[in-house]
């Protein structure tokens, strides 16, 4: 768990690693570009 600077909340965590393409809804997923993103910059792993 992480400190946030959220108001309501104390700590922020995601429990979510990965994903399976399961539609077609998944062709433009905002989580698949932030992953790549963050793995550019050193901060996930796909």
């Amino acid at each position: 768990m992480k400190p946030t600077k959220i108001e309501w909340a104390e700590a922020v965590w995601n429990p979510t690693i990965g994903c399976n393409k399961v539609s077609s809804g998944c062709n433009n997923c905002y989580a698949e570009t932030m992953a790549k993103r963050l793995q550019a910059m050193g901060k996930c792993r796909l």
